[in-house]
């Protein structure tokens, strides 16, 4: 018998050292979702693309691992969108120019390992009256769509935005506003190499919202020429939410056809500390009807409190949810609610008590927010001591 060669032998020890260390490093690491909405803008004036380089090294030096980037904003694409000139003339933002600022946030994230969502912020909402835009008081939308406006029993179509200004809506029910914008989401999955596409504000601004004609006459041709109820009334705001459940299922099944692998996730809301379910009673938002219906792999639940009372939302947010369905949950966190910055201590108690109800990680809100306030470096040293990667991108996440 040949004896050993003392190459081979020391060739075999060295591969086997590095896959021992590649496995115990695989082991040691962390899987959490670690997500941060972005903004990119500065005022009314988009970041340059050094910016946005900036913003996703900074983010990555923080160590977070997904990025919510800002997509759709205020009734227009902030990327060369053909779908949407089709229907308004505009291919994005007139204020982007030439640039197509989507696929430029893409490229600097994905340089930084970072995973990127296409977050389509404003939903159903079609135009805000802060833009001047000479010739559209209501945006090029609803100058060709003036039947897509969403109206209040009394008839008018304006709704507070709750910071400034006043939002113009689409009437969420209407056939043709669905198709409108589950065609806008899909685009995105067609033409950007993004992991997944976060739809956001798939609710109503109030109860007080449904009454334009297309709307009142769907409810009437189901209901005996009934005419639509007070805002309140229970079989009414059921009637609303079942359309919106229907948006959330074709919404998310043209978005598998053209990418199955790509991850279709929401940022609803959730205020109660008890039996409550404040996104539904307020906002006509059954988002624990899209889990149950498969038709999200995630959300991102905004719960924009202090850890006093975060506990108890955790809690409550998480009623109803099968146990077998907990995977999709996430918390949705915030540094400074309104004007008040929460202390270090604080943002640590949100993250802690987080990870202690089982969530499989967080998002918060904002980049803009951590980066003002000098919290990066806070979030590098003593949030995110140790790498993480991305529920979605381990083998053991479960996908519909």
């Amino acid at each position: 018998m040949a004896s050993p060669n003392p190459g081979s032998f020391r060739r075999l020890l060295f591969f086997g050292q590095i896959l021992l260390v590649a496995s115990t490093q695989l082991m040691s690491q962390q899987v959490e979702l670690r997500g941060i909405w972005m903004t990119p803008r500065r005022g009314d004036e988009f970041w340059s693309k050094q910016e946005i380089a900036q913003a996703m090294e900074r983010t990555r030096e923080a160590g977070f691992n997904t990025v919510y980037f800002l997509a759709w904003s205020r009734g227009w694409p902030l990327w060369r969108s053909e779908f949407f000139q089709t229907e308004t003339g505009y291919l994005t933002d007139p204020r982007a120019g030439d640039r197509d600022i989507l696929q430029e946030a893409i490229e600097e994230a994905h340089a930084r390992g970072l995973d990127i969502e296409a977050w389509m912020e404003y939903g159903f909402v079609g135009w805000w009256d802060g833009y001047q835009l000479e010739g559209y008081p209501k945006g090029p939308l609803f100058a060709k769509h003036p039947e897509w406006l969403a109206r209040r029993s009394d008839g008018s179509d304006e709704f507070i935005s709750g910071h400034v200004g006043t939002f113009y809506w689409m009437a969420h029910s209407q056939p043709a506003v669905q198709r409108f914008l589950v065609e806008l989401h899909t685009e995105i999955a067609r033409k950007y190499e993004v992991e997944g596409i976060e739809l956001d504000r798939i609710r109503y601004p109030r109860l007080d919202c449904g009454y334009d004609s297309v709307t009142v006459s769907m409810y009437r041709a189901s209901h005996q020429g009934a005419h639509p109820p007070a805002p309140d009334d229970s079989a009414w705001m059921r009637w609303r939410a079942d359309r919106l459940l229907e948006f959330h299922k074709a919404a998310f099944a043209s978005i598998k056809r053209e990418r199955p692998g790509i991850i279709v996730s929401n940022a609803p809301g959730h205020y109660s500390t008890g039996a409550g379910y404040s996104a539904y009673e307020d906002y006509l938002q059954d988002w624990k009807g899209w889990i149950r219906g498969g038709s999200v792999d995630a959300v991102q639940v905004q719960m924009y409190v202090a850890p006093e009372e975060f506990r108890d939302v955790v809690r409550s947010m998480m009623r109803g949810i099968r146990v077998e369905d907990r995977f999709r949950l996430f918390a949705g966190l915030v540094v400074k609610p309104s004007e008040k910055l929460f202390s270090r201590e604080q943002i640590r108690e949100l993250v802690s008590i987080s990870r202690g109800a089982g969530l499989d990680g967080y998002a918060f809100w904002f980049y803009n927010d951590i980066r003002d306030n000098g919290l990066l470096p806070f979030f590098r040293d003593e949030i995110h001591k140790m790498k993480a990667v991305s529920p979605f991108r381990s083998a053991d996440f479960k996908k519909p």
